[in-house]
């Protein structure tokens, strides 16, 4: 195993070893959501023992648990790293879906009152109200926007099964 220098002021150094296996994008994404739940459980298991009663036991040591974090740390960002460098590619598309989504939550979020409306509670009498835009209108857009964004995803599923990366 070949060492490889972390900046970091409790990050000595990590290890990385001579063979690697290769796993498409898809199977390293889904160890990059494992690893992600390892990381926020010793967080959780260190943040709960870490002050205890005096005289009483801590549930975990974490002395143990605070190495194993660090590790699993270094193990995350490189794999983080490396799924970055393989989706360069597809960085366009991810971007475009994630403006889409936010445009989705938007339309969703519009005001498309309409007609006379008592609204509010200091309100004697009705008032008319008139949308540019109306809730017919955004929910055709947000099916478009949504066909659009299936489209992306089966893209982006295509290139997360067919792209292989190494990791550890």
């Amino acid at each position: 195993m070949q060492p490889l220098a972390v900046p970091g002021p409790s990050l000595n150094a990590v290890t990385i070893p001579d063979l690697m296996s290769m796993v498409s994008l898809s199977k390293a994404l889904k160890l990059k959501n494992r690893k992600v739940q390892k990381v926020n459980s010793l967080r959780s298991k260190i943040h709960n023992s870490n002050s205890v009663l005096m005289g009483s036991d801590p549930d975990f040591l974490v002395a143990d648990l605070y190495p194993e974090l660090q590790k699993e740390l270094a193990d995350l960002w490189n794999l983080k790293a490396r799924i970055n460098a393989a989706n360069v590619p597809v960085h366009p598309l991810i971007y475009e879906m994630a403006e889409i989504k936010g445009q989705i939550t938007w339309l969703n979020s519009l005001n498309t009152a309409r007609g006379k409306q008592m609204i509010g509670y200091m309100q004697t009498e009705p008032q008319e109200y008139v949308a540019q835009m109306d809730a017919a209108h955004v929910a055709a857009e947000i099916d478009r926007l949504q066909v659009r964004i299936d489209d992306i995803q089966d893209a982006l599923d295509r290139h997360n099964a067919t792209v292989q990366i190494e990791i550890d």
